[in-house]
């Protein structure tokens, strides 16, 4: 199946389907060489013969970054622009970016960057790049202890999710991409969430018959928001639902809080901040609550103790450094019902209530 998407940079085109290998090598083929293939040390363990099987096709230079979110630092960007200083790219030759979410965003900003531009292709391979990270042009890197802090705006022009190469998932990198499937539903449909809900852990496995729709809807959902708002300057802004919650939490908790799972508790911390703001009545907020706390459930991530012990000062001070923070006022995305969210300006004082809430709910 193929979908597109237009943006300021043109027509992109994202394969969904199995076995791309022969899909990737013959549209790479048309670029100029010579071409670059990023990725990171688990992927080229995992899916090296996935990536040999096109490098085997077209003329390909890997660069082989080190796992994790720690690894999207300016001193791997600037390992990557050293590298296609040194092949040699042109204005037309591509940067394949193949792995998770660290990768796609770190591969996306060094191809904006070099040479002002050149062409961006993503092979993303965790069920939350593919429903999310790869899709809609936001490059970054993490700077000055903040998430996502320096970035541009740079659409892939060509996106491959290949559904096999799920199969190579850890169980935790599995459930950290149902937080951001999930987060899709509870921004359109009840009905949709509700599917999910009824079963998040057996439907995460590569050969669920119904994941492949599942992952369609999310594309949808998220190309139509993109195709409105390319810059995030109005209606995008509500893709990041539980995102300046567990944005912080993150940055306090490191590599051992996988961001789907931050996304899924900040949603729950968001369920509480609309309960004491008024954008949701009292019963609709006790249902958000009982649900997003069963999920949390479900999958392991419940009790967290660690999490209710974090000091809410602390928790606050690190949202304040939010992007989406303006002038010094906390703008939020609080969820008024499952399928319907908006944003909302809200004052220190009642976040402070909202965290130490959200804390107790955690046990």
């Amino acid at each position: 199946m193929q979908l597109t998407f237009h943006s300021s940079l043109g027509e992109s085109r994202i394969w969904l389907g199995r076995q791309a290998g022969e899909s990737i090598a013959a549209a790479l083929a048309e670029f100029p060489g010579p071409r670059l293939l990023l990725t990171e040390s688990r992927v080229a363990r995992a899916q090296g013969h996935f990536q040999e099987q096109v490098m085997d096709r077209v003329d390909l230079q890997r660069l082989v970054l080190p796992e994790g979110e720690g690894a999207k630092n300016s001193a791997n960007l600037l390992t990557v622009l050293g590298e296609m200083a040194e092949l040699g790219l042109e204005r037309g030759s591509p940067l394949l970016a193949w792995g998770g979410g660290m990768v796609g965003d770190l591969g996306g900003l060094a191809a904006s960057l070099w040479k002002r531009g050149v062409p961006f292709c993503c092979v993303p391979t965790s069920l939350l790049a593919m429903v999310d990270a790869a899709v809609g042009g936001k490059t970054a890197i993490n700077f000055g202890g903040q998430r996502n802090s320096v970035g541009s705006f740079w659409p892939a022009r060509a996106i491959w999710i290949d559904l096999d190469s799920l199969a190579t998932l850890r169980p935790e990198d599995w459930s950290s991409g149902f937080g951001e499937l999930l987060k899709a539903a509870w921004l359109q449909d009840d009905e949709w969430a509700r599917q999910l809900e009824r079963q998040p852990a057996e439907l995460l496995r590569a050969d669920h018959p119904d994941l492949p729709a599942h992952v369609e809807r999310a594309l949808r959902f998220k190309l139509e928001i993109v195709e409105q708002d390319e810059r995030e300057a109005g209606c995008r802004m509500l893709l990041n639902l539980g995102h300046t919650f567990a944005h912080a939490l993150e940055a306090l908790r490191g590599e051992e809080l996988k961001h789907g799972h931050a996304v899924l508790l900040g949603m729950l911390a968001a369920a509480r901040t609309a309960r004491l703001a008024g954008v949701a009545d009292a019963a609709t907020a006790d249902m958000m609550e009982d649900r997003l706390r069963g999920v949390l459930l479900e999958l392991g991530l419940l009790p967290a103790p660690a999490l209710a012990e974090l000091a809410v000062p602390v928790i606050l001070a690190r949202m304040a450094q939010d992007k989406k923070v303006s002038a010094g006022r906390l703008r939020l995305v609080l969820p008024v019902r499952p399928g319907e969210a908006r944003l909302e300006t809200v004052t220190l004082p009642l976040l402070e209530r909202a965290l130490t809430d959200w804390g107790g709910l955690l046990t």
